[in-house]
């Protein structure tokens, strides 16, 4: 039987067919359209992000420019705490203008260009000196950017603190900022070197249990030594820096402590400014609000800076008006408290005790040995770190910092002030270098080229007269490297020919030369410009971790040293309305 469709169903048909196209047409465009907008909303997204960063980098290279002009500038007024006015000084110093920076901003997205700026808020900027006063400053400064594609603009604020904080040189055993060399000598040194030109380590009398890092090369011409961590424990000094894995645990890491199987040469290294005591002022200030004092027994010898007769007490107006000679004993300790300045040239020897650092308005001479009454002491291995960490910060601790030299022994000894010693305190050993106006008065300033004041790095010279203000045509002339007494009452204080041992952070504008007797140690940090350190036999030279800017030991550890340039500090960050 034959069934046969009507027009009517066939036209029912038709229009469900069409409905079903149009409905999937609607289906399609509506995820056509939601396709693209998503699109959009991405692509908003990605230029809001896009905005977000491009601002945030241009804060990123505003304050890394403004803390390398500000760098600059502080490195040629050489280090002084004054060159912090430069915040203050106008805007010529600064990038382009303390206003606004305009940027064009490439955009790898493809999204068309960004613009931006940034201002300077808050102007003008004061500079702040902490209180008590620490030796330090700092300048907080508060930036804005702003960036936009012309559809989203987003904007980001910053305040950012330029200061100071631990110096790095102290990070190391021993650091040079001019050329350093170990030549043929029996030296054990627990710590790091460091040097802002060259490094030469060309002796397998050597050991060295610490990285060694130059600015320029590194050379290693014989083999020096390393020992392992368990020869460390057994054989490294109670004043030797802890191992970097104190306990048994490899997890239990200890910052800037040793660790044999890291131990890394560099060269090409990042220079680290060394500071440079220039206008003593600064740090009669800083010894005054710091409250520093030096005692022995019941008699106040320092309250803060020391300004009076030299070694003729009852003499004033000569050409050691200025100077102190400290003399401790084991019973009878010389005490330092905090900062102190003493004016002239620090003479000291014996048993010291108490916290703190003396700066020298010349030079410093140890003329026999310096120990602690009671120094700090690291077990190894250690099961505790914490607890010694704690008991070492309330040790004992010296700094000495010398505008001019420091001097280890008798100088006035023919196989020192005469002899084959001085070849290497004058070029080629030594090379000129920029100096302070203020340095004129203690002879660093033989040549002026109309901008800097430069030394010619001879040390063995004679720089004329050691001149009193009140009357200046009483004075004695004098080698760099000698005291400013004369040679019989230098004498009279009976220095040794060479020192044994030394528990201090040494640091000084200039020289450090000196000899030493066999098994010295030298318990702290070295820290000059130039250096001729002549052992006779082995010498120890053991860091003290407490100066680490990254170690435990020395949180809450305040050694009244020369602070450095810290990187800008985040204080604040919030994004703001446009």
């Amino acid at each position: 039987m034959k069934t046969e469709r009507s027009s009517e169903q066939g036209g029912f048909v038709l229009a469900a067919v069409l409905l079903l196209l149009f409905v999937i047409s609607i289906a399609a465009a509506a995820i056509a359209v939601s396709g693209i907008n998503s699109v959009q909303v991405a692509r908003r997204f990605q230029e809001s992000d896009q905005c977000l960063l491009a601002a945030q980098s241009m804060l990123e290279e505003v304050k890394e420019g403004v803390y390398e002009n500000f760098r600059d500038y502080y490195i040629n007024q050489n280090h002084v705490l004054i060159s912090f006015n430069w915040f203050t000084s106008g805007s010529d110093e600064w990038i382009g203008s303390p206003s606004a920076f305009k940027y064009d901003i490439p955009n790898p997205m493809g999204y068309g260009v960004y613009t931006g700026s940034v201002e300077f808020l808050n102007e003008p900027y004061s500079v702040v000196t902490p209180t008590p006063d620490d030796g330090t400053r700092y300048v907080e400064i508060t930036l804005r950017a702003e960036a936009s594609n012309g559809r989203v603009t987003r904007a980001v604020q910053e305040t950012l603190r330029y200061g100071m904080t631990k110096s790095r040189i102290f990070d190391f055993a021993y650091f040079l900022n001019n050329h350093g060399w170990f030549y043929g000598v029996n030296c054990v040194v627990n710590g790091g070197l460091r040097s802002n030109r060259d490094m030469e380590l060309r002796s397998t009398g050597l050991v060295l249990n610490g990285d060694c890092y130059a600015v320029g090369q590194t050379y290693v011409q014989q083999n020096y030594q390393i020992w392992d961590q368990a020869y460390y424990w057994n054989h490294a000094p109670d004043q030797a820096r802890p191992t970097r894995y104190p306990s048994s645990s490899a997890t239990d890491a200890w910052p800037m402590g040793y660790d044999s199987q890291d131990q890394s040469i560099y060269s090409g290294a990042e220079e680290i400014p060394m500071p440079y005591l220039g206008d003593l002022s600064l740090y009669t200030n800083y010894a005054q609000l710091s409250g520093g004092t030096i005692e022995q027994g019941t008699n106040v010898l320092v309250d803060a800076v020391y300004d009076g007769p030299g070694f003729n007490t009852n003499d004033y107006a000569t050409a050691d008006d200025g100077c102190l000679v400290l003399q401790g004993t084991p019973s009878n300790p010389i005490e330092i408290n905090g900062a102190v300045v003493v004016e002239g040239d620090l003479i000291i020897g014996g048993t010291v005790t108490g916290q703190g650092t003396i700066y020298a308005g010349r030079n410093i001479h140890v003329i026999n040995e310096v120990e602690y009454a009671d120094p700090p002491e690291w077990v190894k291995p250690d099961s505790d770190p914490e607890t010694t960490a704690v008991l070492n910060r309330g040790k004992d601790f010296l700094g000495l910092a010398a505008k001019g030299c420091v001097i280890y022994g008798d100088y006035t000894r023919s196989d020192f002030s005469a002899g084959w010693i001085q070849q290497y305190m004058r070029p080629p050993f030594t090379q000129p270098y920029i100096t302070d106006a203020t340095d004129a008065d203690i002879g660093f300033c033989t040549s002026y080229d109309g901008t800097n004041y430069w030394f010619d790095g001879d040390y063995t010279e004679d720089f004329g007269e050691k001149l009193d203000s009140d009357n200046p045509s009483n004075g004695v002339p004098r080698a760099y490297f000698e005291s400013s007494l004369s040679d019989d009452d230098f004498k009279s204080l009976n220095p040794d020919r060479y020192i044994g041992r030394l528990d201090a952070a040494i640091f000084n504008n200039h020289l450090t030369a000196g000899r030493f007797s066999s098994n010295c140690e030298l318990n702290g940090s070295m820290t000059c410009r130039d250096e001729c350190l002549i052992p006779n036999g082995r010498i120890y030279i053991n860091w003290d971790i407490r100066l680490g800017h990254a170690s435990r030991d020395g949180t809450d550890f305040n050694s009244y040293l020369p602070r450095g340039l810290n990187y800008p500090e985040l204080v604040s960050w919030r994004e703001v309305a446009p």
